[in-house]
């Protein structure tokens, strides 16, 4: 039997449980752990929200709060080496700063695919 596919989800923030957020929740939990290892990155987590602590994977926080500051791209060689060190091979994103960051350094140098799950409500219109 081969070797479960790492998975990396890279969603904006889980402060609270709106509709890509639960989405998110729901396809971890649900992961057959025999084909897929999931992992979590967020850039703002709320820990008091139930459902967050019930991911079954590590949550990892990079305390992004700027896409374009020298601190944002400080974690750039980190998710490099986070993605070839746990070989994820697809990296899953989650609305725009997750796009713009993850995806880039997904498709630039960690040789991961990339695939992005974008969510607008005409917000940003």
């Amino acid at each position: 039997m081969s070797e479960p596919v790492s998975v990396l989800y890279v969603i904006d923030e889980l402060r609270q449980l709106g509709g890509a957020e639960r989405n998110l929740v729901r396809t971890v939990q649900n992961l057959p752990p025999n084909r897929f290892r999931p992992h979590v990155l967020t850039f703002h987590l709320n820990p008091a929200v139930e459902a967050f602590r019930a991911i079954p994977c590590p949550v990892v926080v990079y305390p992004v709060h700027n896409l374009y500051s020298w601190n944002t791209l400080r974690h750039v060689p980190r998710l490099l080496g986070w993605i070839r060190r746990e070989r994820i091979r697809i990296v899953h994103t989650f609305f725009e700063t997750s796009d713009l960051w993850a995806g880039a350094v997904a498709r630039l140098g960690a040789g991961a695919r990339f695939i992005s799950s974008r969510r607008d409500l005409g917000i940003q219109r």
